[in-house]
């Protein structure tokens, strides 16, 4: 056992010194200093996350998902250790995330700190990737402004700071972005990390799996249009083949892992649709969802996934500063406005923004059926890093201002002249 307590705490050590190492390499390399701060504050400010998150389930709360983590992954990392699998090791969803605990203490000391102090480390290397992600496959967004987003905004410092579903998601979504961009700028390695990080998020939640895989695909497609990417066409039919076995495999398997409510009738989605939301309206936070059925529920949905609750809608601390948050993400949207105007050309220009939007929109749709503020708040770590490329396309110049403004002008009728005779 004292020979297990030293491997615990140097392989502890290494899992930890490791994104240390990292973030020393990313500062050191940055050649913008404004990002390279925001790096740094970045890293310091998940630390920071992560001691509020484990002070608010230990201490404040008493209980929370992460302290069944650590019971079953302390008794899954035991057998491990002995060279024993668990009972449906491989599972997806809830139960994969103890097997995923398991794994983590069967090479360290199974402590809930540890655990935190992983995951957490985890979910800021995906963040960090799909900044990366970003500048690499749309090198004329707004990267600053991302670098802040992404980095700097509460939910991505407190909700995926712990031992959880939620760091881990985060992980294999920056993964995924970091392969995909890769992947559509023709680069080493894509394939390989695309694939990694959409399994990774598929073991965990299969209907987000599904909806990276889908919307991978849709940016692959619109490869082929990217001005500075138009040879190849062999490789680009090849790839879309591969990418949509991938995604065809994620859409037939994922609704027979997730939980149905069989009293309901209707199709799969309905029953996966009831389900979810008799699970997410208890709690204290539940208000009455709409989830799209149609083009018409759209437009409630656009507003409430990523900007509610508004602060009167609030009843706690808590819930107060998650809705200010949401307000200046709201503010930030509308003065975002100008430069959404370029979205339908850099759609068919841009994979990756082309891929950024799919997912943001099916994200939106798979979660206007949660009837509950409290998940929407916590879910939201899952979306921003591809909300936040919407809200950094780049800045519109003037002279592009001056020729909407034309435009403007020369589709408004021209005033008729009113006649003075008498």
């Amino acid at each position: 056992m004292a020979g297990f307590t030293v491997w615990g705490a140097l392989s502890f050590s290494v899992l930890v010194l490791a994104p240390i190492a990292l973030v020393h390499r990313a500062v050191a390399r940055e050649p913008d200093l404004f990002v390279a701060r925001v790096i740094l504050l970045g890293f310091v400010a998940k630390l920071v996350g992560t001691a509020a998150r484990y002070w608010m389930i230990v201490d404040l709360y008493g209980t929370g998902d992460a302290l069944r983590y650590l019971a079953n992954g302390t008794d899954i990392a035991a057998g491990l250790r002995e060279g024993t699998l668990p009972e449906g090791a491989w599972a997806t969803g809830t139960p994969s995330m103890d097997f995923l605990a398991g794994i983590v203490f069967a090479v360290t000391q199974p402590r809930l700190l540890h655990g935190f102090l992983i995951f957490s480390l985890l979910s800021f290397l995906g963040v960090y990737l799909a900044f990366r992600a970003f500048t690499l496959a749309f090198p004329e967004g707004d990267r600053r402004r991302y670098a802040v987003l992404v980095l700097l905004f509460p939910t991505m410092v407190f909700w995926p700071s712990s031992l959880g579903k939620e760091s881990w998601l985060v992980f294999g979504l920056g993964v995924s972005a970091y392969g995909g961009a890769r992947l559509l700028r023709k680069l080493r390695g894509g394939y390989v990390l695309t694939f990694a990080g959409v399994a990774g998020v598929f073991w965990i939640r299969p209907h987000i799996g599904a909806l990276l895989a889908l919307t991978l695909l849709i940016g692959f497609a619109v490869r082929f249009r990217d001005p500075d990417l138009q040879r190849g066409a062999a490789g680009w039919v090849i790839g879309l083949l591969i990418l949509g076995a991938g995604a065809g495999y994620a859409l037939d398997n994922w609704g027979d892992l997730l939980p149905r409510d069989e009293s309901i009738d209707g199709s799969e989605f309905d029953q996966v649709t009831g389900e979810t939301l008799r699970r997410t309206s208890t709690g204290g936070s539940e208000f009455d969802s709409r989830p799209v059925r149609s083009p018409a529920d759209l437009g409630h949905a656009l507003v409430t996934v990523p900007f509610r609750p508004f602060p009167w809608e609030t009843n706690n601390l808590q819930a107060l500063l998650a809705s200010i948050e949401a307000m200046i993400l709201l503010g930030l949207f509308v003065v975002s406005i100008p430069r959404m105007r370029q979205l339908p050309r850099l759609l068919l220009r841009r994979p990756y923004v082309a891929f950024a939007t799919a997912y943001t929109l099916g994200f939106i749709v798979a979660f206007s059926n949660v009837g509950n503020f409290g998940i929407l708040v916590r879910q939201r770590a899952q979306l921003l890093p591809f909300l936040a490329v919407l809200l950094c396309l780049p800045p519109v110049s003037e002279a592009a201002k001056r020729r909407w403004r034309r435009r403007k002008r020369a589709a408004e009728p021209e005033p008729q002249a009113v006649s003075t005779a008498a």
